[in-house]
C-alpha cells in the first residue's frame, strides 16, 4: 500500500485512501499499524498537499481513526499534524466532508481534554495552528448539522 497511495495516477491513490480510510474505521490494533507503518504520515502529506478528491477521501480516514484511537495513538497523531490536516478539511465546500472534518477535531479536543482538563494541549494546539477562526466561521454555515457542530466545540473547549 505504501508504493501505491504515492501512485501517479489519482483515481488509483484515490482508491488506497478510501481503502485506508476502512483501515483506520477499524480498532486501535488497526490504527496503531498505520502509525508504526507510515500510512498515517501519508495521509497527512495527502491532506496537505494533494488534490481535493484524495484530500476527501484522507479526511475520512483521518477522522475515522480518531474514533478508534487510544490515549496514546491520539498523541503521536497529533505528533503527526493531525490538527494541522483537520484544518484543511474545514475550509472544503462540500458539507459532509466539513462534518467529518469537525468530528475529528471533536475527538481530538476530547482526549486533550482528557490529558488535562483546565489546560487542554490539544485545544491550545487548534488555536496556534489558526482552527478557532475556521470554526468561528462554521456557526455560520448553512448547513444546521456543521454550524452546530462548531458552536458545540466552541463552547465546549473555548469558554
Amino acid at each position: 500500500m505504501m508504493r501505491v497511495v504515492d501512485h501517479v495516477k489519482k483515481p488509483v491513490r484515490k482508491e488506497v485512501v478510501w481503502s485506508i480510510s476502512n483501515i483506520t474505521a477499524g480498532h486501535a490494533k488497526q490504527i496503531a499499524l498505520t502509525l508504526s507503518c507510515g500510512l498515517f504520515d501519508k495521509l497527512i502529506y495527502l491532506m496537505l498537499h494533494d488534490d481535493p478528491a484524495i484530500k476527501k477521501e484522507a479526511i475520512w480516514a483521518i477522522s475515522n481513526a480518531t474514533a478508534g484511537c487510544n490515549d496514546e495513538l491520539m498523541q503521536q497523531m497529533v505528533q503527526k499534524n493531525i490538527i494541522q490536516a483537520i484544518g484543511v478539511a474545514l475550509k472544503f465546500e462540500e458539507t459532509r466532508t466539513v462534518f467529518v472534518a469537525l468530528e475529528g477535531l471533536g475527538k481530538v479536543l476530547e482526549y486533550g481534554k482528557k490529558i488535562d482538563p483546565n489546560h487542554n494541549p490539544y485545544a491550545l494546539e487548534v488555536e496556534q495552528q489558526g482552527l478557532l477562526e475556521s470554526l468561528e466561521e462554521l456557526q455560520f454555515h448553512n448547513n444546521e448539522m456543521v454550524f452546530k457542530k462548531a458552536q458545540d466545540l466552541l463552547m465546549e473547549y473555548y469558554e
